[in-house]
């Protein structure tokens, strides 16, 4: 069921990518759709928590920073080191016969942001994207480290 998952959210990324060029609004609602499945949002800076977004005003706030319409295919150095790390969590779906308290966080996806580059690597699963980010999107990334 888990690989089933991730299969499933690997592929409405790699759809939302593959619509980039003839519908970049439409990529951009799916990827906030999915971003915006997360129950909490943790940030990290130096592999440090700084800071856990759970209210849901709080999760929107943060998934309309990020300008995702606005995010273009990008390239990083292979040098570069991320600045902070965004981590998107959901509680698992209850499976027949499981108990309500036994349900786990997992993960959905990872995003290193690189400020000097503006740059979001996106992680879900095995598959990893970059995305150039606008600088207002950046700024407001920054606030949250």
């Amino acid at each position: 069921m888990k690989k089933r998952k991730r299969r499933l959210l690997a592929g409405a990324v790699f759809s939302a990518v593959l619509c980039w060029g003839c519908g970049r609004t439409d990529a951009a609602a799916e990827a906030a759709g999915e971003i915006g499945k997360a129950q909490e949002i943790r940030i990290f800076e130096g592999g440090e928590l700084v800071q856990t977004l759970e209210g849901q005003e709080e999760r929107e706030n943060f998934i309309q920073s990020l300008a995702l319409g606005d995010w273009e295919p990008g390239a990083l150095p292979e040098d570069a080191q991320p600045d902070g790390q965004f981590v998107c969590i959901q509680e698992e779906t209850l499976k027949l016969g499981q108990n309500e308290e036994d349900r786990k966080l997992q993960e959905l996806c990872r995003m290193d942001f690189y400020r000097e580059e503006s740059c979001i690597l996106l992680e879900m699963g095995k598959l990893e994207l970059v995305f150039e980010i606008p600088e207002d999107a950046a700024g407001a990334l920054e606030q949250y480290l």
